[in-house]
């Protein structure tokens, strides 16, 4: 069961990536933009969100005052025009076709229409898209819509059935690391050491964006291990 709601968003700035059209391509993406703005210091707020356009995807973050393209890294600015959305919450990233099938059903019976303007998925807290909220662009009466629908999780936007599996017994410590692996999955990291005037943040950044990798600093990591009593950060 999904709770539905209705809001408007005024214009947005955005930073975004262009990603494959797939899951864990669109996770890679979104860790990509958040250590490139790490990096660059550049302003932004809030989870990312994939925009579906047509056959391309992109994941957005809300920009800051002042945000600019960088051609190099693959980053653009964006000014997402303002519109009035019905939010469907919790869906699988699978099931996606299907919660809209069951929205259609209302929508139908209702003065209200889908717009021709692109699907969000916007990822919950920790930025991983295989749950999230649906925003779907509509005009007309938002009232008389159901606070809840009910679908059932399916494959969607041509993605695989099953989701993405992340090879655990089978993985093989020579192999290409697995990017974005799901809990249980094996976790390779890169640790990178350096001394004043060598750039090694500026050499990890980009490892990490080569690799479709998250970028941490050593202060994420001394964060992670406080939080967890049992962990000595040194």
């Amino acid at each position: 069961m999904h709770t539905v709601t209705t809001t408007s968003l005024e214009a947005r700035n955005t930073l975004n990536v262009v990603s494959e059209s797939t899951l864990i391509d669109a996770e890679a993406a979104a860790d990509r933009l958040r250590s490139w703005a790490a990096v660059m210091s550049a302003e932004h707020s809030g989870e990312p969100f994939i925009r579906f356009e047509d056959s391309e995807w992109s994941v957005h973050v809300i920009a800051g005052e002042g945000a600019q393209d960088d051609p190099e890294a693959g980053v653009e600015s964006e000014t997402i025009a303002a519109g009035s959305f019905i939010l469907i919450s919790d869906v699988d990233f699978y099931g996606i076709d299907k919660a809209l099938d069951a929205l259609d059903e209302y929508i139908l019976a209702s003065n209200t229409s889908r717009n021709l303007g692109p699907l969000e998925f916007h990822s919950h807290a920790g930025g991983g898209f295989a749950v999230g909220t649906l925003a779907v662009p509509v005009k007309g009466d938002l009232s008389g819509l159901p606070t809840e629908i009910e679908s059932v999780a399916a494959p969607a936007l041509g993605l695989p059935d099953g989701g993405v599996e992340h090879p655990v017994e089978e993985f093989d410590e020579e192999a290409i690391p697995v990017r974005a692996p799901g809990v249980g999955a094996p976790l390779t990291a890169i640790a990178i050491t350096s001394q004043v005037g060598s750039m090694g943040e500026t050499v990890a950044y980009l490892a990490a964006a080569e690799l479709g990798w998250r970028y941490c600093r050593d202060s994420i990591v001394q964060e992670a291990a406080a939080a967890d009593p049992e962990v000595e950060v040194d």
